[in-house]
């Protein structure tokens, strides 16, 4: 088992905290976009996209509630938050427009020219199955042309980014950045409509997703496409790594308090050792996690250091 170390010390206690980590190695894939529209009269409206060839929107999805940056560009002032693309909703109507209760995300100002860059922070490298994104508008403002990057561990990385280095004429390989697929959904007209991609095949293993989204090419200047819902599908299961956020010895009272990220509904066991060889003592077999994403207990660990002072603790998923 791979092992994170955090050491501590206070006093004559050592607290070594412990936590699988999952190493993933990148390699340069290719994959298939696939387009679809849905021109008709009896469109969904609840939300929820229904295509021939590419699945419907989800709220399972593993982006889902995930966060998006814009890195370069801006949305449009009267854009809905950004935060819609990860809702697992897709618009309700084609005219989704406009203001604080907008249920597209679209860039702008109107007459601006050149892309609009946004990253997706998954939190965890994932093995990645499907990309999928969804559009919806009566008119122009449907079809989806974007270039979608993936990476691990970018040089130039969002919230603490040099914007400069995503402007439309850097080299987003030198940072770290491998193209994943292009999608040009215009060779299915110009008919408004939902607009359903799916990017499907060797996808690759990333954390971070790049979009670079260019305008309708009869809209150069509006950057406008209303986007709805991006989803992304992983190949499986995926193992959230543990990671003990804080940890706080108190020498008076003779306890140890640790927060770490966590599932909600999920169990937690607490051990510990005084060799780092024999790990058969729990401090407790069954934390159940905090609602939300980290979990805070307190335990009393006087008395259980060996005579050499040293106190190791660790955390596993039951």
């Amino acid at each position: 088992m791979s092992l994170f170390q955090a050491t501590y010390q206070k006093m004559s206690l050592i607290i070594l905290a412990i936590m699988g980590i999952t190493l993933i190695s990148n390699r340069v894939m290719a994959a298939d976009a696939v387009f679809e529209l849905d021109a008709g009269a009896d469109r969904e409206v609840e939300g929820i996209f229904v295509f021939d060839t590419v699945p419907s929107n989800s709220s399972t999805d593993f982006a889902n509630g995930k966060t998006f940056t814009v890195l370069d560009g801006s949305s449009h002032d009267v854009s809905g938050t950004i935060d819609h693309l990860t809702d697992g909703l897709g618009q309700t109507n084609g005219d989704s427009c406009c203001g604080p209760d907008s249920e597209s995300f679209f860039a702008g100002p109107a007459g601006a020219e050149g892309n609009l860059r946004i990253q997706l922070d998954l939190e965890v490298s994932v093995l990645i199955a499907e990309i999928n994104s969804y559009s919806w508008h009566n008119n122009s403002r449907a079809p989806q042309i974007y270039n979608v990057y993936g990476a691990i561990n970018p040089n130039n990385n969002a919230p603490d980014f040099d914007a400069a280095g995503f402007q439309e004429s850097a080299d987003l390989a030198a940072l770290g950045y491998t193209l994943i697929a292009s999608v040009d959904s215009m060779s299915l007209g110009g008919a408004g409509g939902q607009v359903g991609v799916s990017i499907t095949g060797d996808v690759g293993t990333y954390r971070y997703l790049l979009f670079d989204i260019a305008p309708p090419t009869w809209q150069v200047g509006t950057r406008a496409t209303f986007f709805g819902e991006i989803d992304v599908v992983p190949t499986g299961p995926v193992s959230i790594p543990l990671k003990i956020t804080e940890f706080d010895h108190d020498s008076e009272l003779k306890t140890v308090t640790l927060t770490w990220d966590s599932i909600p509904e999920t169990s937690y066991a607490i051990k510990y050792s005084t060799n780092m060889e024999e790990w058969d003592s729990d401090l407790d077999d069954g934390v159940k996690a905090d609602d939300g994403d980290t979990t805070t207990r307190t335990f009393d660990v006087s008395g259980l250091a060996g005579a050499s002072g040293k106190l190791f603790l660790r955390i596993e998923r039951n």
